[in-house]
């Protein structure tokens, strides 16, 4: 299926009366026959009431919920339990009958009706991909792509430039000039020897989607162009995802989504943490996965990083760290510090991940240095995480506005990696090529 919904009343009704079938055909597959299924639908249930109830909240006190969630969830949830009075709502929200002031939440997160915002309906369209997949009981023989036994670390060379972009798949029509157009445009003048798509490709990562807005578009690098796997091409079981990463302007991953880059004096482990994330929680957690071999062959990079004296960089989707920095945040970064404590890593490590719409830098932790690069197209704005203070772990965060007499929305962008010798040097960008922040690090 592919979503190509206006906001056409009928059109968005029938298109949620389709959801309801279809959860109901899955519910009661599920308790008929639960083997079939990989993950537990009333977990994912529960989950959706969870962050139902979350919008519930911030709707009746007028404050929007501290962290985004599931995008589109509300509306999910009221059709899925026959809510008729928040569907009515919501249908008033999509048709503009009713008022809706847009607000911004702690993390950034743009609580409005529009494109790509919290209460777009279309994202229900992850969902529907979701349940037909779960349904059919797809995730549940889904294997991991391995490397074939010749692989080895691509070789870059030890002066290289890599552009860094988090969550850029929206395309090009949803607005007359949409700010992805403007990253990928800057991303090209800047001639990146590198180019790295942390993941995301909307709504649902499909076949088409993952051609038109991410294959035919993303910009490249002259010596190689990859890409990560994410919770939206999940939604797909990430099939088309691997087609795409098999084939030009991609097809320097080895046909995965793990992978090494590596010179003389650093270590680039890009890794997967999507595909073992739970389906239940739509993906939205990662995970590199408990037995996966993800963990022998980060293990590895970790020991020749050690044996060679090089230092690491991590690039994942999911992120290590919420909007304040803090690092107890979220579970993938338990599993990555866990591994890199049980090798005895004391080299540098920087960790660049997406997956939150947003952009900020962290101070270290442990020898640590996260970084967000998840601004590359969805709206976002200047929430309350972001400052830099008692209570936060930042020492940087995009501010400026899209408009200088609006400054509601905050700028989209990307990151150029330079790595120089020991050196590496951070430059923030935003969509129009402007220069942030740069920071630089060298032994």
């Amino acid at each position: 299926m592919y979503l190509n919904l206006g906001k056409n009343l009928e059109e968005v009704k029938n298109f949620l009366s389709e959801i309801k079938q279809l959860w109901d055909k899955t519910e009661s597959l599920f308790e008929n026959e639960p083997h079939k299924f990989a993950g537990d639908i009333r977990e994912l249930k529960a989950f959706l009431k969870n962050e139902f109830q979350r919008y519930e909240d911030a709707r009746k006190s007028g404050t929007p919920p501290e962290k985004s969630g599931l995008e589109g969830a509300p509306l999910l949830y009221a059709v899925i339990t026959d809510d008729k009075e928040s569907i009515d709502y919501l249908l008033k929200l999509i048709e503009g009958e009713e008022a809706f002031v847009v607000k911004i939440g702690a993390d950034g997160a743009v609580w409005g009706t529009g494109t790509y915002e919290q209460l777009d309906y279309r994202w229900s369209f992850a969902v529907i991909n979701l349940l037909e997949n779960i349904f059919n009981g797809n995730y549940n023989d889904k294997e991991f792509p391995k490397h074939s036994p010749s692989y080895k670390s691509t070789s870059i060379s030890n002066r290289c430039k890599i552009a860094v972009i988090g969550d850029w798949g929206a395309g090009y029509n949803w607005l007359s000039s949409p700010p992805n157009k403007d990253v990928a445009n800057s991303v090209n003048k800047m001639s990146p020897d590198i180019v790295i798509h942390l993941g995301d490709v909307y709504y649902a990562g499909t076949s088409e989607e993952e051609m038109n807005n991410l294959v035919n578009i993303f910009p490249k690098g002259s010596h190689g162009t990859y890409a990560l796997n994410s919770n939206h091409e999940m939604y797909s079981i990430a099939i088309p995802y691997f087609k795409a990463v098999s084939e030009p302007p991609f097809g320097y991953q080895d046909n995965t989504s793990y992978f090494a880059l590596e010179n003389d004096n650093w270590i680039i482990a890009c890794l997967d943490t999507a595909f073992f994330a739970p389906v239940e929680k739509m993906f939205l957690t990662g995970s590199l996965g408990k037995d996966s071999v993800q963990i022998p062959f980060f293990k590895g990079l970790i020991n020749k990083a050690k044996t060679e004296n090089k230092d690491i960089i991590i690039m994942t989707h999911h992120n290590g760290m919420e909007g304040k920095g803090i690092s107890d945040s979220t579970e993938i970064w338990d599993e990555i510090t866990s591994i890199l404590k049980e090798e005895n890593f004391e080299g540098r490590v920087f960790w660049e991940w997406g997956h939150a719409h947003c952009a900020y830098t962290c101070n270290p932790i442990n020898n640590i240095f996260g970084r967000c690069i998840g601004h590359g197209a969805i709206p976002w704005g200047k929430g309350s995480d972001f400052y830099i203070g008692k209570g936060s772990n930042l020492n940087w965060f995009e501010d400026k506005t899209q408009k200088e007499e609006d400054s509601t929305l905050l700028m989209n962008g990307f990151m150029i990696l330079e790595l120089d010798g020991t050196k590496i040097t951070e430059t923030f960008y935003d969509q129009r090529g402007n220069k942030s922040i740069t920071l630089i690090n060298g032994k």
